[in-house]
């Protein structure tokens, strides 16, 4: 198989990273591979929006956002059962909801109809290009159940995420600390060929 393919197997989602911060850089490189994305946007300008945060100081600011977001709602019928455990997780103390990883990257967009799709492509050319150069990455999605959360708007307007935006999905990158598995045999039936 060739280079490119052979990335995409090996790519696996990495949840421990070290301290090292990654270069500007090498990330500049990593985040332009993410504008290269298929967009179902009809040759419309792009409206979604890349923002990386590439300081330590600044991802555990994000992070502790993250955990007041989650310890201030209020747990009824109607909250989504997917944040119960992250909700949980918060209550037991400064949870590490974006895995200590040095950098952190949000891909928003505004909401229209193919936004999630655009961002589900974007990042997953950041995902293989960060692979491709050494780095391991983990998709965070807590933030696309968090997106009307008060202190979450207020961390996006700080972050120059714009207003109208929402997070489709994020990233944990850096340089793994961990041996990286291989992958996992695939179910069958899941692609078939008709002729």
């Amino acid at each position: 198989m060739n280079e490119a393919i052979n990335n995409i197997i090996a790519r696996r989602s990495i949840r421990k990273f070290k301290a090292e911060q990654v270069s500007n850089d090498l990330l500049k490189v990593v985040l332009e591979a993410g504008t290269y994305a298929p967009l179902g946007s009809f040759g419309e300008k792009a409206s979604y929006k890349i923002t990386a945060v590439n300081n330590k100081a600044k991802v555990e600011w994000v992070n502790g956002i993250t955990n007041k977001a989650l310890l201030n709602i209020k747990v009824d019928d109607s909250t989504n059962s997917r944040l119960l455990k992250p909700i949980e997780r918060a209550k037991q103390g400064n949870a590490q909801f974006l895995l200590n990883a040095p950098v952190f990257v949000f891909i928003t967009n505004d909401m229209y109809e193919n936004a999630m799709a655009d961002c589900s492509c974007v990042i997953e050319n950041i995902m293989l290009a960060a692979a491709s150069v050494g780095l391991g990455t983990c998709w965070i999605n807590i933030f696309s159940r968090l997106n009307n959360c008060p202190e979450i708007r207020q961390m996006f307007n700080e972050l120059d995420i714009p207003a109208e935006h929402k997070a489709f999905g994020c990233i944990a990158l850096g340089y793994p600390d961990m041996e990286i598995p291989a992958p996992c045999p695939r179910a069958e039936g899941l692609w078939k060929i008709v002729v």
